[in-house]
């Protein structure tokens, strides 16, 4: 499935200008308005948790844990050197014995997840090999105005209502207040609009939810507010 917008970065800012009809009002800096929209993007993707890739990296003999790869927020699967581990609890490796830490290094079966931290293998490790960590990622931001964004079509107009939102945040005492109300709107429409056709099983896949083997679907929307 394609992941990557069909505006860049600078067709962004444009729109927001347009939308807010500040095309060429200074007091919306184009270094706002970005600002803005990396705050957006790390957002939906926080919301709807659809980027996913990997990360690899060496084990270390011995050694338990490991902290999460850069810009992973939530772990789905870990391998070890290519097979796929159990996921358990630390509660379910209490179960088994407290002296789980002690046991003797060998191959790992298990993995577990310390949140937001670090994961752990169990057992730990006796060789270095290559562990691959499947999961939920913040995507990278555009690097320059002529850079897309990492995010399906199906769900870019919700970057472009956060960010408007955002953006008009800064003239809160102004005409402002009432674009943010109504850009925040149209955003939580189609945020909502995803989760509840995730559950119906009924549109276009744009990407996987949390709950590992679901997938979230989205139908295009019929109306939106005109940018």
């Amino acid at each position: 499935m394609p992941m990557q917008s069909t505006y860049t970065l600078g067709d962004l800012k444009t729109r927001v200008r347009m939308s807010l009809s500040a095309k060429n009002n200074d007091f919306f800096k184009d270094s706002d308005i970005q600002t803005f929209a990396v705050e957006a993007h790390r957002k939906i993707n926080y919301e709807l948790m659809y980027y996913k890739t990997t990360a690899s990296e060496n084990s270390v003999i011995n050694q338990f844990e490991y902290g999460f790869p850069d810009n992973c927020i939530m772990i789905n699967t870990v391998y070890f050197n290519g097979v796929s581990l159990n996921r358990r609890s630390i509660s379910w490796l209490n179960s088994r014995g407290l002296g789980w830490r002690n046991l003797a290094s060998s191959t790992p079966e298990n993995y577990y997840i310390l949140p937001m931290s670090k994961y752990g293998l169990q057992p730990a490790p006796t060789a270095i090999l290559v562990v691959k960590v499947e999961g939920v990622f913040i995507p990278a931001f555009p690097v320059n105005d002529a850079s897309f964004f990492t995010i399906p079509p199906q769900i870019e107009d919700a970057l472009i209502y956060l960010t408007c939102a955002h953006t008009a945040w800064k003239d809160i005492t102004g005409f402002g207040a009432a674009q943010y109300a109504q850009f925040m709107e149209a955003y939580k429409n189609i945020v909502d609009m995803v989760k509840n056709a995730a559950s119906e099983s009924d549109g276009v896949v744009v990407g996987e939810s949390a709950k590992i083997g679901s997938n979230i679907y989205m139908p295009r929307p019929n109306t939106v507010p005109a940018l």
